[in-house]
């Protein structure tokens, strides 16, 4: 299931527009938190997070931002047993990463982490907009 997490977050990365990125980017860091935060759904929290980020440390941020906003779908409608395994989803990709040299595994960790709360989000949240 990591290695699928990590996948599918390189993937939002690499899959985000460059026209897109290239207009995030040209925003102050401030100005990207509040954009995705202000993000209306949890999916397009997460498509901004793969068109803001850069590759540094700037990441763990958005990737947190990102989670928080994907969380507030689903974190208070999960069981006690859904809760525990959410848990050691996150901390697997906490130490998937915690080997890793400076911030881009740190950053790494926090696309996991907001990964996993969309995919959460998808299955135990609201239902999403066709």
């Amino acid at each position: 299931m990591l290695v699928r997490m990590i996948w599918t977050f390189s993937t939002i990365l690499l899959a985000a527009l460059p026209a897109a990125a290239e207009d995030c980017l040209t925003l102050e860091f401030e100005a990207r938190e509040a954009l995705i935060r202000n993000a209306p759904t949890c999916d397009r929290a997460m498509e901004l997070f793969g068109n803001c980020a850069a590759g540094g440390s700037g990441d763990i941020s958005f990737g947190q931002i990102a989670t928080e906003k994907c969380q507030a779908d689903f974190l208070q409608k999960l069981s006690a047993g859904q809760r525990r395994s959410y848990e050691r989803a996150i901390k697997r990709c906490n130490d998937g990463y915690k080997e890793g040299e400076g911030t881009l595994s740190r950053a790494i960790a926090a696309g996991c982490r907001a990964t996993l709360a969309q995919s959460y989000a998808h299955k135990f949240g609201k239902p999403r907009p066709r």
